[in-house]
């Protein structure tokens, strides 16, 4: 707990100018407990996104409970962060959150990984039951991991309303002090989701990870031009199936 108390003190610092919020000890452990749950023993690919989104009132006192037998020993803890099984489906999820709608986007990339095919995605809650969309998350995690792929924030704490330089310092600060010290050798590919937070990171010397540039960014799914999202997923997918 030591280190996410660090995290959150750090996290003063940028949220007070910009006044925000701050996220719990406690929250960030969860979202760490998560992502680390599904994190390959080596990783081949890095998949670098944003953040995960802020903690909202009562998610400290959600639980997440499993309706399946599964082998892996999960998280009980809830958190917005699309690794968190009960993010987006309030059925596992004791008592409901607030506004638990999940990201649907980032299972729909993920999906496209794993089956090295874009329409490979999430079913959808309208056409399927809670017990089919668990079968198919947990396949395409244990997919993903067993192709050592493995998906960080750039920043560990919601990046949402920074703007400008602030925004780029922060995403920065954060990649270099918290998220490059987890990793446990250098991938041979590194995929940035999000121009936004791509062009922070891009054509810089980062200890751990190769080089990123425009070649290794692609658009976030929400991306208003649909065709340049797609363009980059593909290339996303063909290239990542080279090496897994």
């Amino acid at each position: 707990m030591e280190t996410f108390t660090s995290i959150v003190n750090w996290a003063k610092s940028w949220t007070a100018a910009e006044g925000r919020r701050n996220e719990y000890a406690e929250y960030l452990k969860g979202v760490s407990d998560w992502r680390q749950a599904w994190c390959p023993d080596k990783i081949s690919v890095l998949l670098i996104a944003e953040s995960h989104l802020v903690q909202e009132r009562g998610d400290l006192k959600v639980v997440v409970k499993m309706t399946t037998k599964i082998p892996e020993k999960l998280p009980a803890s809830y958190v917005r962060l699309v690794y968190c099984l009960g993010y987006g489906e309030n059925e596992l999820c004791s008592p409901h959150p607030e506004n638990n709608g999940g990201t649907w986007q980032f299972w729909d990339i993920f999906g496209a990984i794993a089956g090295h095919d874009i329409d490979h995605t999430q079913p959808r809650k309208r056409d399927s039951t809670l017990e089919e969309r668990m079968e198919w998350k947990l396949e395409t995690l244990r997919t993903l991991r067993k192709m050592k792929v493995w998906l960080v924030d750039a920043s560990v704490i919601d990046a949402r309303g920074f703007q400008g330089a602030t925004y780029v310092e922060m995403i920065r600060d954060s990649f270099v002090k918290f998220v490059l010290p987890t990793l446990g050798n250098k991938p041979e590919q590194v995929w940035v989701i999000g121009r936004k937070v791509g062009h922070a990171l891009r054509d810089r010397d980062f200890e751990k990870i190769p080089r990123i540039s425009d070649n290794s960014i692609i658009s976030q799914p929400q991306d208003h031009d649909n065709e340049r999202y797609l363009q980059g997923l593909r290339k996303l997918v063909h290239e990542v199936s080279a090496v897994t």
